[in-house]
């Protein structure tokens, strides 16, 4: 869900310049705002603390691309600011750099871009990420709370379901933290390069796997926790057929809810086999621990 989306390659292409767009929108329609301009064409997006930057080639297209944009967001009733400028194609690769440093997170946690060369303190877990087109940096409120209850849940030799895995952050940290393996599911077959690029990078793919898939094939009771991060519509969607993979004594980490609809995200759950035992708040986003009821 951390809504960074990254395609490198395409930044060393044609055109040299860019038409740099700084999108200022409310975090309730921030990916569907996200999906519509990497639908569109746009060659990168990255979030930033009011909302998100994408970039499209400074020519007619792009240019029309932008206008329909804006009409999109209008129709929508989605509430935004639009700042456009020009940059060229040397000035971008230290633009989006400015959002992608070393963070924080928990009591024993750091994200580090894969650039950086400062160590943590000592004793301290580090995951490595290499910013693509796929969802997951860090730096995202709701990432954050799910690698904050595994750091307060995992003990040792688990096996975790990663739903909705994008770039692998969720299950690396579970890795880190002492976790056997982790599977993920992701339906974005774009997500799949990247999920690898950092699973090597943190050397850690012997202990990972990957579904490319809306319908995974996954044994009953084979989970010790199942951690999910995605905005609510998809997870009242997807969780369904989940409720069966965790173990009797597994604990589910879920986020991507709003704080405004907490309410209405209990009362889903209590039509499942899971119970809320816990939940942690950052900003406008909320964090749940569940266990099988």
């Amino acid at each position: 869900m951390d809504l960074q989306t990254m395609n490198t390659e395409a930044l060393i292409k044609t055109p040299s310049s860019w038409f740099l767009v700084n999108v200022t929108i409310k975090p309730e329609w921030q990916e569907l705002a996200i999906d519509y301009v990497m639908n569109a064409g746009c060659d990168a997006a990255v979030e930033t603390p009011t909302g998100f930057q994408c970039a499209f080639p400074e020519n007619a297209d792009g240019e029309k691309t932008i206008n329909e944009f804006r009409q999109f967001l209008t129709e929508m009733g989605a509430p935004n600011e639009l700042a456009i400028t020009t940059i060229v194609q040397t000035d971008w690769n230290a633009n989006w750099k400015q959002f992608f440093k070393p963070v924080h997170i928990g009591e024993h946690l750091w994200v580090f871009p894969e650039w950086e060369t400062i160590d943590a303190p000592a004793g301290d877990l580090v995951i490595r990420m290499r910013p693509a087109m796929a969802f997951g940096t860090g730096t995202h409120e709701t990432t954050q709370l799910c690698m904050k209850f595994l750091e307060h849940n995992i003990r040792g030799g688990e096996v975790v379901l990663d739903i909705g895995a994008g770039s692998g952050i969720l299950g690396m940290t579970a890795i880190r933290l002492g976790a056997e393996k982790t599977v993920g599911i992701e339906i974005d077959p774009d997500a799949k390069d990247n999920y690898w690029e950092n699973a090597e990078l943190n050397q850690l793919t012997g202990q990972m796997e990957l579904q490319i898939t809306g319908t995974p094939e996954l044994a009953p009771q084979s989970f010790d926790i199942i951690v999910v991060n995605m905005i609510q519509t998809r997870l009242e969607s997807a969780l369904p057929q989940y409720w069966d993979v965790v173990k009797p004594s597994g604990k589910i980490i879920i986020s991507g809810v709003l704080s405004a609809d907490d309410l209405s995200f209990r009362k889903f759950l209590e039509h499942s086999p899971w119970q809320i035992v816990a939940f942690k708040t950052q900003n406008e986003w909320i964090g749940y621990q569940c266990i099988v009821n």
